[in-house]
């Protein structure tokens, strides 16, 4: 079992009361969205949010960019809505990307979050062993797993700080 209260103590220690995600962020589901706002908006954006794993990975230059301009990256769809089954592989590959600083794999249960962070243990550059298998599963799996449904957008309910609401923000774009 990990233990958690280091990260605890660290939150309190800076004030962290709650995670903000999407604070002064946008989350993206097409890659001209997410160029449009890293190219345009970089001054008035802190995070992008883009489905990004081993068979999806299209977004990886301007996630690029994204960086180099100083804003944080934040990985949804690490797993592939739950189609890749070597967890520790996925989380490595998006670690060794380069492109993103979080990653946001859902969980339903304490063994999955303890699954999530012993991953960590393991990453560091992919062996061509890994890089293979990489490649096996996007034979298997295609490289377009994200059909762009909105069905992982938050709910309808739910407003950035800005006052709007979270589904609007990207075809806003």
């Amino acid at each position: 079992m990990i233990d958690y209260s280091p990260l605890w103590k660290t939150m309190q220690a800076r004030g962290v009361s709650q995670y903000q995600l999407l604070k002064n962020g946008i989350d993206n589901r097409t890659l001209d969205a997410l160029k449009k706002a890293v190219e345009e908006y970089a001054d008035k954006i802190e995070t992008v949010m883009f489905p990004f794993n081993i068979v999806e990975s299209q977004g990886t230059e301007i996630l690029k960019l994204a960086r180099e301009k100083g804003m944080g990256t934040i990985c949804m769809k690490p797993m592939a809505g739950g189609n890749l089954e070597d967890w520790t592989l996925a989380l490595k590959f998006i670690d060794a990307s380069g492109v993103m600083d979080i990653s946001i794999p859902g969980m339903g249960s304490a063994e999955e979050v303890d699954r999530n962070a012993a991953a960590a243990e393991s990453f560091g550059p992919l062996t061509a062993e890994e890089l293979e298998k990489c490649e096996s599963i996007r034979r298997t799996l295609g490289t377009t797993f994200c059909r762009r449904c909105g069905y992982c957008a938050p709910c309808r309910g739910h407003q950035h700080s800005l006052g709007l609401p979270l589904r609007q923000l990207s075809p806003a774009l």
